[in-house]
């Protein structure tokens, strides 16, 4: 039977307490604290020991027993769950817990009296881990350094401390891996710096190199394009036949452009396959040796040819022929009788160009005065044009431009996109100087007959009638506006019937008057509205009144 004594103090009374019987009592608090004494089975314990009642339940701390214990102090050495502490603090099968469930938990260690390191956790979740002195952090493995974070918060991987914010040791053939992209050392590359996705970091299907001297390499793995993009739209691709393509991704040649292409620049631009018998070279113009010296520029095949041709004699520019001299062709060039004009003709084909008779029929001509001929021989206009025209872009007329009746159009001249004219325009006759005997002069276009359009749009203007709903716009009563209808037959502001026939209607002011009277006009229905709603209350409380009376 166990025996058990106790020295202590019973915490709800003013008095020491002694137990020597294991027969307490007397004390009815929720707890006692004391030194104990405890012999079971023969073997003795001391310590310091706590009796809380309402758990039936001891606690405290052995300093000195037999077999199993809590908690053994030797040589300044602390044992927990062990005899032999082989350092300060020894824990033995067990874990160590350290909170505060209302502050911050933390572990602190100090050189000297100062605290080098703290590791804890916050209320909120929160883990951190710091060097709280002015130096480096090392991680390492197996008694060597692996990672460091300097103390302006550089991190190495390797050893020693990094320069830029991020470094990993030694710098060849080393790799990382940052989601699906792999970057660093790549074999048979270890002087260059290689990008590529995680699952094509080869030799052979990088997406990037670059060495040191700045020399950089773009590749795709075989049977794969490479795309430049913007906005993640394709604008140029490399494809896997090595064919080039700007504004198209499927490229049909070494270089194919879809679009338009300017060569220019202070240098020469150079085209170059000797061996075709092919050479453009740009040091004084473009020059193409023809097959005799009578032509400066001959470009043929067996179907057709682009010439030029020079006349020795009389050393000036003849011919320019476009097309097959055995058929039909384009020449343009001096007109040889006259030697003043500039023609485009069409050959039957029926001559050559060695000196035989050819048949012409001249289609345009520009003459000595400027003016050019379509379809006429000899212009007398800056335009004359023997026939229909269409002007589908922008049109320029600078003094005037007649557009006589033809069978076709009736008088009708279509205009697409632009037409741009510096003076009057007259549609319909130009013989009469007014409308309705209203002088014309100060319009810039004059439409004899009706107009039709899908939508006219006004040019914008500060005047448009939403003051009429601001506090300071003075609304006339309905009465004076009765008046003046009375008396001048017609709308405040708006043109008489008088006044439009003899200066005829301003649309944009006449819209503008008519908005002006539809928003006066609203406010008019809103205010009668409201003494109408007046009325009905009124009307309302004196049916309600009778009702109580009956």
């Amino acid at each position: 039977m166990a025996q058990e004594w106790w020295v202590g103090t019973a915490i709800n009374k003013n008095e020491d307490y002694m137990d020597l019987d294991n027969n307490d009592t007397y004390v009815g608090g929720p707890l006692r604290v004391g030194m104990i004494v405890t012999e079971t089975d023969g073997k003795t314990w001391s310590g310091l020991r706590q009796w809380n009642p309402e758990s039936s339940k001891y606690g405290g701390m052995i300093i000195d027993a037999n077999t199993s214990y809590d908690i053994y102090l030797k040589s300044r050495r602390v044992g927990i769950g062990l005899d032999n502490p082989s350092d300060k603090l020894h824990v033995y099968n067990g874990n160590i817990r350290i909170s505060d469930p209302n502050s911050s938990t933390r572990l602190n260690f100090y050189s000297g009296t100062s605290s080098r390191f703290t590791m804890g956790q916050h209320t909120n979740g929160e883990t951190f881990i710091w060097n709280e002195s002015n130096d480096f952090m090392q991680f390492g493995t197996n008694g060597t350094e692996r990672l460091r974070i300097s103390s302006a918060g550089k991190v190495k991987i390797g050893t020693g401390n990094a320069t830029e914010y991020l470094e990993v040791y030694p710098n060849t053939d080393v790799t990382a891996v940052i989601g699906m992209a792999k970057i660093g050392y790549i074999s048979n590359y270890s002087d260059m710096a290689a990008f590529a996705h995680y699952d094509n970091y080869t030799s052979s299907s990088y997406a990037l190199l670059q060495k040191a001297d700045g020399n950089t390499f773009v590749n795709a793995k075989t049977g794969k394009v490479i795309d430049l993009r913007i906005n993640n739209s394709t604008k140029a691709r490399m494809s896997a036949d090595g064919y080039f393509g700007i504004g198209t991704t499927t490229p049909q040649t070494r270089l194919d452009v879809n679009g338009s292409v300017v060569l220019g620049g202070n240098g020469n631009t150079i085209f170059n396959n000797e061996d075709n018998g092919t050479a453009l070279h740009g040091d004084e113009g473009i020059i193409i040796p023809g097959p005799t010296s009578q032509y400066n520029i001959s470009v043929q095949d067996g179907n057709g040819r682009i010439q030029h041709k020079w006349n020795a004699t009389t050393g000036t520019s003849e011919k320019f022929l476009v097309g097959n001299e055995d058929a039909a062709f384009i020449d343009m060039g001096v007109e040889v009788t006259n030697g003043d004009w500039i023609e485009f003709k069409w050959a039957d084909g029926s001559g050559k160009l060695a000196g035989e008779t050819i048949s012409w029929g001249t289609h345009f001509a520009i003459n000595n005065l400027g003016n050019v001929g379509i379809g006429v021989s000899n212009s007398q206009y800056k335009l004359n044009v023997g026939g229909t025209f269409r002007a589908n872009g922008a049109s320029s007329f600078g003094e005037s431009a007649t557009f006589e009746k033809s069978a076709t159009f009736e008088n009708i001249a279509s205009f697409e996109k632009d037409a741009n004219f510096e003076s009057q325009v007259y549609i319909g006759s130009r013989d009469h100087s007014s409308f309705n005997d209203h002088a014309i002069d100060q319009y810039e276009l004059i439409v004899e007959g009706d107009v039709i359009a899908k939508r006219v749009v006004a040019a914008p203007s500060n005047e448009w009638p939403d003051y009429v709903f601001e506090e300071e716009y003075e609304l006339a009563p309905l009465s004076e506006v009765a008046s003046f209808i009375e008396e001048k037959g017609h709308l405040p502001n708006m043109p008489s019937a008088a006044e439009v026939k003899e200066s005829g209607v301003d649309v944009v002011e006449v819209e503008r008057i008519l908005l002006e009277k539809v928003e006066e006009l609203t406010l008019y229905v809103i205010e009668l509205e409201k003494k109408i709603a007046a009325v009905e209350q009124k009307k309302s409380k004196r049916e309600k009144r009778k009702n109580r009376k009956k």
